[in-house]
């Protein structure tokens, strides 16, 4: 989505066939007919390195994908072993509950001496 909400750059638009080139990426660079994107500080032969804009939006939305894809990913396993360990944790950690008694059916008169009798 961040690749898609930039539409107000120096980039010529048309609102009816928005590209993905012609949005965000297509307002990179400093002028408005530029097609190409110059990598700052490097150099391919005799000129600095550049990319077509339909190039870096390919690049931009494909590692978008992928790294959706591993979050994702991430997410999955992340919710399983949770799980994993929590039944994990609930099996040896001791509680209170696991040497608790429930007993039903006390008579209202009944003390705590005559319950500690009958057990």
């Amino acid at each position: 989505p961040e690749l898609v909400l930039n539409t107000f750059g120096a980039s010529d638009v048309n609102v009816v066939d928005i590209g993905l080139a012609a949005t965000t990426i297509g307002n990179l660079g400093d002028h408005i007919n530029s097609t190409r994107i110059f990598i700052p500080s490097t150099t391919c032969g005799e000129e600095e390195c550049s990319i077509s804009k339909s190039e870096a939006a390919e690049i931009y939305a494909t590692l978008d994908m992928v790294y959706s894809i591993i979050f994702l990913a991430a997410f999955l396993w992340l919710m399983f072993f949770e799980r994993r360990e929590g039944r994990i944790a609930k099996r040896k950690i001791i509680t209170v509950d696991d040497y608790s008694v429930v007993v039903e059916w006390v008579p209202p008169d009944t003390t705590a001496e005559d319950v500690r009798r009958h057990f």
